[in-house]
């Protein structure tokens, strides 16, 4: 059986974020928060959904973070970095 083919036109606005039609989003089983693969194949932008067997991220207590950095032998500047974008759960 062939795969239905969906297509949709959207616009670029000027910070580059786009939004995923709803349709799309109910067809993958897509909700907020979940993890989106993009890779660029020559002219094309292919969108993956990731699928782990738990989707949220694991949250790292402050001392398994400082063992990461002892371990990884970090310097400060970049430890200070890591620390500030986990913080703001960049990462």
């Amino acid at each position: 059986m062939a795969e239905q083919t969906m297509t949709r036109v959207v616009q670029l606005p000027s910070r580059g974020q786009i939004t995923l039609p709803t349709d799309f989003r109910r067809k993958l089983g897509l909700a907020e928060g979940d993890l989106l693969r993009m890779t660029l194949i020559g002219e094309k932008i292919e969108i993956q959904p990731v699928r782990t067997a738990d989707a949220r991220l694991r949250q790292y207590t402050e001392a398994e973070v400082q063992q990461f950095l002892e371990d990884d032998k970090i310097d400060a500047e970049t430890a200070a970095a890591v620390r500030r974008l986990l913080a703001t759960d960049a990462l």
